[in-house]
């Protein structure tokens, strides 16, 4: 671009020569607002990563210029999530197999009556786990608040973000 003139300054080159600075500074500032934005992008995409196959395929180093202390710190919060996941599957099925125990020792034991008592405690227990899941998933986020169903509160829709199907999956573990 150029100008000959103006107002502002008396000179023309003056004129001429600020143009030129505030052109040469908003393609630096634009330069740096999509590298930002890069950066930001990493931490969408790490923050979609739930599998140690996806935190491979997808994750960068420290080396690597859209790398950010923010980056690092979603990738230990999905790194915590995975471990608290795995930590909760393993103690489902410590605890189904020793209901499975259970169930068969009382079975065998206890008559009808006994039996009639043992699957209603055996109910309030799947409640209790029920109530204990929902509690944790909202506890450490796991349930989304963007969700349809927005954990039961009135909007009766299904759930979109697969809390209710985990819960489902938890309750059919207990039966």
């Amino acid at each position: 671009m150029s100008i000959d003139w103006c107002w502002c300054y008396e000179n023309p080159k003056e004129a001429a020569s600020e143009i030129n600075r505030l052109t040469a500074l908003c393609e630096e500032q634009e330069a740096d607002l999509e590298h930002e934005r890069l950066r930001l992008a990493a931490c969408g995409v790490a923050a979609l990563c739930n599998t140690e196959q996806s935190i491979a395929e997808q994750g960068i180093t420290a080396d690597n210029p859209y790398y950010s202390a923010s980056y690092r710190d979603i990738c230990d919060a999905v790194k915590r999530e995975m471990d608290m996941k795995s930590a909760l599957s393993q103690a489902r099925e410590e605890v189904a197999e020793l209901q499975r125990q259970l169930d068969t020792a009382v079975l065998e034991k206890n008559g009808a009556k006994e039996r009639k008592a043992h699957w209603k405690d055996r109910a309030e227990a799947a409640e209790q786990r029920e109530k204990g899941l929902r509690e944790a998933f909202a506890l450490y986020g796991w349930h989304s608040s963007g969700c349809a169903c927005n954990m039961g509160e009135g909007l009766g829709k299904k759930c979109s973000c697969g809390f209710e199907a985990a819960l489902a999956a938890a309750s059919e573990e207990s039966q």
